[in-house]
């Protein structure tokens, strides 16, 4: 079996199909190919959840996901710093299965971490504070609680603060920093996204060879991480 490992799509949120034509003939490709697809956060370039406005509601990229599950294919999401306020609206409408901000999986290879990233950049203090700050549970209170227009407003402010001023090189030597103390935990391999950059880098960490994934970008066509049989992982074009 197949698994494709994709990261950091920043999908507009739309209603358009036209939008979405990269991303239909993505998934028509990897229906070909793979039995399931693990997204690591960043799907849309933003996503927020208010009682009042549900986003997920005529989505065709949602949608999309929803066709490809009902294939008999698999769609496992981890949110990412764009899109950790996910909630029922995305899942009912995509069809996913939710797996929360990261994963591990046990395959012959050893033990696998799976997250989005951002949490792996600890040096970056700053951003790790407001990380914290804004996922808490009195931060999601208000928000569902403001009115549909300030909330969207503040939404857009969150996004924008999100998206940083540190350099996409900076944030892979963070998080090849970062990812030495969870390779301590027992992790053999780790594959990450946020960084907006594909490289494999292997540590010896106690004696033990370990391996990071980070993952490119999505673009279509382009290179995705494989995991194929036997947990055997590698690069390749899908097109």
């Amino acid at each position: 079996m197949t698994y494709l490992f994709t990261a950091d799509l920043h999908l507009k949120v739309s209603k358009c199909a036209d939008d979405y034509k990269n991303f239909f003939n993505f998934l028509e490709s990897a229906e070909k190919k793979v039995e399931g697809i693990y997204i690591l956060g960043d799907l849309f370039n933003y996503w927020f959840e208010h009682p009042r406005l549900d986003l997920g509601e005529g989505n065709p990229a949602l949608k999309a996901l929803k066709q490809f599950g009902e294939k008999g294919k698999k769609v496992y999401f981890l949110y990412g710093n764009r899109d950790f306020a996910v909630g029922e609206f995305f899942k009912k409408h995509s069809g996913v299965e939710f797996l929360g901000e990261k994963l591990e999986l046990n395959i012959p290879r050893g033990k696998v971490l799976l997250s989005h990233g951002d949490g792996l950049a600890k040096e970056d203090i700053r951003y790790q504070l407001w990380r914290k700050m804004i996922r808490s549970c009195w931060a999601s209170f208000i928000f569902k609680h403001l009115p549909v227009g300030r909330a969207i407003a503040f939404a857009d402010a969150v996004k924008k603060k999100g998206q940083g001023k540190i350099s996409y090189e900076k944030v892979v030597r963070m998080i090849e920093s970062g990812v030495k103390a969870e390779f301590k935990k027992g992790y053999d391999i780790i594959i990450a996204g946020h960084a907006h950059y594909k490289k494999k880098q292997d540590f010896i960490i106690d004696g033990k060879k370990k391996t990071l994934y980070l993952l490119p970008e999505y673009s279509y066509p382009g290179e995705f991480l494989l995991m194929k049989d036997g947990g055997k992982f590698c690069f390749e074009k899908i097109d």
